[in-house]
């Protein structure tokens, strides 16, 4: 998902992007981990699914969940920045 510093990440995707790694970029995190677990049942091979932290890792919960209940060979990473002391209240 194209976020707050995603940038840089979903550039390099697209300079990766080839035969092997296909950059889909959908809406909602939500629509994205379903896209991925398709992408796995369909294919056999393993869907893969990033995000940001925060809200957008807690809408990955419902596909993850469905992912594993299913058996569903799945993938997830959330991105974000790192703590820092004025992060801390």
């Amino acid at each position: 998902m194209p976020r707050k510093g995603a940038d840089i990440l979903v550039e390099a995707l697209e300079r990766l992007s080839s035969s092997i790694i296909r950059n889909i970029l959908p809406r909602h995190e939500q629509g994205g981990v379903f896209a991925a677990e398709g992408y796995a049942c369909s294919s056999a091979l393993p869907g893969v699914c990033i995000t940001s932290s925060s809200p957008g890792a807690t809408n990955l919960v419902t596909g993850l969940t469905n992912a594993m209940r299913d058996s569903v060979p799945l993938g997830c990473s959330h991105y974000g920045s790192s703590p820092t002391k004025n992060d801390w209240h």
